[in-house]
């Protein structure tokens, strides 16, 4: 069953594609991403360490096809990132830990490359460039002591995904994973600190989901 599923993909992709999508088309579109993950670590000395990362973005699109089922996107958009770290003695009986949130404005270009598998049903490969301005807020609840930083990042990379169309002038399509280059800056308002993230991203986690609402205005 297997192999016949895998071989039906092979000879889908051989094949004249049954439908696309045309030059000239303009579309729409409205990209939500959504991420979460837990950690729980436990010490041997009554100690419990317990990680819980959240991540949200929206970003409305403008969609042109410069050529038959190749198109270019720019759109700008907004996320929210939060960080919650509590953490345990059980001995002593107290909780310490951390509260991050971080705000952003999001500026998104895409191209993309679709292959229509049916008249409904295709697949597509998206280049997208992003660019992050924001800022973070950090609380220690040991202390209370607050820090504000301001953040700069931007990421370069691939997304292959999937898309459904619900009729003629509406679809839906999401993207799994991402393989590409990212960049994160973080100063400290009030200390002048500057932290530095960067590095290939070769994420495929299953706890981030990414959907968008496509709609065809001269399909």
């Amino acid at each position: 069953m297997k192999r016949s599923l895998i071989l039906a993909c092979l000879i889908s992709f051989s094949l004249p594609a049954l439908s696309q999508i045309n030059k000239g088309t303009f579309a729409l579109t409205t990209d939500f991403r959504f991420s979460s993950d837990q950690n729980l670590v436990v010490g041997q000395d009554l100690f419990q360490r317990n990680e819980d990362v959240s991540s949200f973005s929206a970003s409305p699109m403008v969609q042109y096809f410069i050529a038959n089922d190749l198109s270019l996107s720019f759109g700008l958009g907004y996320s929210r990132d939060k960080i919650d770290v509590d953490v345990f003695n059980n001995s002593s009986g107290t909780v310490t830990g951390n509260r991050s949130t971080t705000k952003s404005f999001l500026v998104n270009f895409q191209l993309r490359k679709y292959e229509m598998i049916s008249e409904k049903f295709g697949l597509f490969l998206s280049f997208r460039t992003m660019f992050e301005d924001g800022k973070s807020d950090d609380l220690n609840l040991s202390n209370n002591d607050r820090a504000i930083a301001d953040i700069r990042a931007y990421d370069i990379g691939i997304s292959p995904g999937l898309i459904l169309f619900l009729s003629d002038r509406i679809a839906l399509d999401t993207s799994v994973g991402f393989l590409g280059y990212s960049y994160r800056q973080s100063k400290e308002r009030d200390s002048r600190t500057e932290t530095e993230t960067k590095g290939f991203d070769t994420s495929l986690l299953t706890s981030t989901f990414s959907f968008g609402i496509q709609f065809f205005l001269n399909r």
